[in-house]
């Protein structure tokens, strides 16, 4: 099939890859441009709603003074332990400057109450606060109730308490003390307010805890002078007791001395007169075998019985046995040795009746002795009772006198008047503001909005994903850019003639006709039959589909326009033609082919209109094959207009009887994906590659994004073709 005579036209070059500008001053700018509005709406909302709060605001100004805490005199009274006598703790004294009651005396002492800056009951509300109580209100059907009465403090100690600080510095016990007002006077008096408020609250804790350490005291007093008074009456009863103060229990001692000398001595004796009488015993008068008398029992007798033994044995000698001499002397010795024996039984029976009462003596004087012996254990433990309780009252003494000096050096700190905290630096008059002035925050909220509106512009801008390049199309597989088609120009009044809307020699018509050129090189200069379709409803591929047609009719072919959208197809308003007959009842077997064809609906172009009953009948794929021949056999062209790729599966049962596929993509509205995901479709059931074009393109903004592709151009290129036209 035959173009139209003309110069063989010279081929588009092929853009080069995207490069990525991120880095690039030039593509730094062309972002925020083509987000500009954007970026103005961010800006401009954030200093609708800086500007307010900083315009409203107020410099203020701080002043601070200086204290230095101490232990209280309390805290060294003595080794008694009483009530409150801790030393100071600086984190809980710092505390007590923030309390509750103190702030509320000192608010009503300077007169915070009264003073709008702090009473947001006395001061009418912001601009600003307004907007930002109706932005509350509707997120919070049911705000809580607020105080409205002008002297609730509720409403100033939050204001209060935000402007002061108390802070100790470092590790030292100063402390310090500030506060920030919009008046110089109020910034200096409420921290000379908080701690003379401190003092008296602390003058009176003081005095509070010195009289309940005296009261303490006195109690303790009068219980310690009743413990030393039982103490003292305790030792008086003890030393008036019997085994301490009668007569028998002073010599004691010397009792248990002289009779522990008697035993000794009885116990001699006994000893003694058991001897003799073990001797008396053992060596009594006896006559032995031989004659030969024992020891005398009496030393005359033992001399007069060894007289005897003498002379007998003499006699014996002299006379023999038998002679009287010797009888007489035998007699004599038998005398003496029966009287001897009569002496030694009277001195046994008598040592014996002595050892029996040595005994009996021993017993007594043992008996006396262990009770002399348990008087003096009763007697020491009676005087050790003594002294213990000596002791306990000694010590019952000195805590008497330690409480008694307790309660005397409590008396001389109260009348010394000693306090724990030193006013270092009280707080004067500031003489300048704190912080920036007005002008540096409407700056800095500038910059802020400023930076605030470039975030957004580049969020939205790596967020935005939507085709507006060739450079787009290229990344998808079996993709074939063939051009961009700018936005169709509006016309003024209403359009004349079946192709009003069509201007030839318009930027629009002027890509339409490199798009075809485009294709006819794809194709070889064999276009053959034409499928328009698009990812997506309203991406304008009936009105492409029609540019196409008038184009193709333009260069002498002849084209066969079929309407091929059975649910929603409206192609017949584009060539001012009234709905009626056409492809679905084609379909359906109501009418035959030629009576839905409309001829020469513009020259060159025949039509096949969706039909008079949209959705009311199905695709056939065997008529629609007749329909094509038909049209071969007629020599001309079919363009199908076909619904969206990704709606039906109608497009896709037709994309393989025809030779050439166009995708419609809308520019800034189709997403990579869906042009994947439909030429994925168009390609199931042929071969070849999907043309896709990028269809209502703002030439002006895609100037602002740098491609290669035409926008950069736009405004000369319009120029240029607005002066053809007056030209002619």
């Amino acid at each position: 099939m035959a173009l139209r005579s003309q110069p063989t036209p010279i081929p588009l070059p092929v853009p080069a890859p995207a490069q990525e500008e991120w880095l690039d001053v030039q593509a730094l700018f062309r972002i925020i441009r083509r987000r500009l509005p954007v970026a103005a709406l961010v800006f401009v909302g954030l200093m609708a709603l800086l500007t307010g709060p900083i315009l409203d605001m107020k410099r203020n100004f701080t002043a601070q003074a200086r204290v230095l805490m101490r232990d209280p005199p309390s805290a060294g009274l003595g080794a008694v332990d009483g009530p409150d006598q801790k030393p100071l703790n600086l984190s809980t004294e710092i505390e007590r400057f923030v309390s509750r009651d103190i702030s509320a005396q000192v608010i009503r002492e300077v007169g915070l109450d009264k003073l709008p800056e702090f009473n947001a009951a006395l001061r009418e509300p912001s601009l600003s606060g307004k907007a930002i109580s109706a932005v509350r209100s509707w997120f919070n059907a049911d705000p809580p109730a607020r105080a409205t009465r002008r002297d609730d403090l509720r409403l100033v100690i939050p204001a209060y308490m935000a402007r002061l600080t108390v802070f100790q510095k470092g590790n030292s016990d100063v402390v310090n003390i500030g506060f920030s007002s919009e008046d110089a006077s109020i910034a200096a008096a409420v921290p000379n307010a908080v701690i003379r408020t401190y003092l008296q609250a602390r003058e009176r804790q003081h005095q509070g805890e010195l009289e309940a350490n005296l009261r303490w005291l006195a109690v303790r007093i009068e219980e310690q002078s009743n413990r030393l008074n039982a103490a003292l009456e305790a030792v008086a009863t003890r030393r008036n007791q019997p085994d301490l103060s009668s007569p028998s229990a002073l010599g004691i001692d010397t009792a248990i001395a002289s009779l522990s000398e008697r035993r000794i001595a009885i116990r001699h004796d006994i000893g003694a007169a058991e001897r003799s009488l073990e001797d008396l015993k053992a060596d009594g008068v006896l006559v032995g075998p031989s004659g030969d008398s024992g020891p005398e029992a009496k030393p005359q007798l033992g001399i007069q019985l060894e007289t005897a033994r003498a002379e007998l044995e003499r006699l014996q000698t002299q006379f023999g046995e038998n002679h009287s001499k010797v009888r007489d002397v035998r007699e004599r010795i038998a005398e003496i040795e029966s009287q001897m024996r009569f002496e030694v039984s009277s001195e046994i029976l008598a040592l014996t009746r002595r050892i029996s009462s040595l005994k009996a003596e021993e017993a007594a004087n043992l008996e006396e002795l262990e009770k002399a012996r348990d008087t003096l254990a009763r007697q020491k433990e009676a005087q050790a009772e003594l002294a213990r309780l000596e002791n306990e009252a000694s010590q019952e003494q000195l805590a008497l006198a330690a409480a008694l000096q307790q309660q005397r050096l409590l008396l001389s700190n109260s009348r010394q008047n000693v306090t724990e905290v030193s006013v270092l630096t009280p707080a004067s008059v500031p003489l300048n503001a704190d912080g920036r002035g007005k002008a540096f925050y409407l700056v800095a909220a500038m910059i802020g909005s400023a930076i605030a509106a470039v975030t957004a512009v580049f969020a939205l801008e790596i967020l935005d994903t939507k085709v507006r390049s060739a450079e787009h199309l290229r990344r998808i597989r079996r993709v074939v850019p063939t051009g961009i088609v700018p936005q169709l120009p509006r016309t003024r009044g209403a359009p004349t003639g079946p192709l009003g809307w069509w201007q030839p020699e318009g930027v629009f018509a002027d890509a339409v006709r490199a798009v075809v050129i485009s294709l006819g090189h794809a194709r070889r200069q064999h276009l053959g039959n034409i499928l328009v379709s698009s990812a997506l409803p309203g991406e304008g591929k009936t009105t492409v589909a029609a540019a196409l047609a008038a184009e193709m009719a333009a260069s002498g072919q002849k084209v066969l326009l079929v309407d091929a959208d059975l649910r929603q197809g409206n192609m017949h308003r584009l060539f001012g033609q009234e709905p009626g007959f056409g492809l679905s009842d084609y379909l359906r077997g109501a009418q035959s082919l030629a009576e839905v064809i409309r001829h020469e609906v513009a020259p060159g172009i025949d039509l096949v209109p969706c039909g008079s009953q949209l959705g009311a009948a199905r695709l056939d794929r065997q008529k629609m094959m007749a329909l094509l021949q038909m049209a071969r056999d007629a020599g001309q062209i079919v363009i199908l207009d076909t619904p969206p790729a990704l709606a039906t599966a109608d497009t896709a049962s037709l994309a393989d009887l025809v030779e050439t596929a166009l995708l419609v993509v809308e520019w800034g509205r189709t997403d990579p994906d869906a042009v994947e995901a439909a030429v994925q479709r168009l390609t199931l059931g042929r071969e070849g590659d999907v043309f896709a074009v990028i269809n209502r393109v703002n030439l002006k903004r895609q100037a602002l994004y740098g491609f290669r592709d035409g926008g950069p151009l736009a405004r000369t290129l319009s120029s240029f073709h607005r002066g053809a036209g007056r030209a002619r």
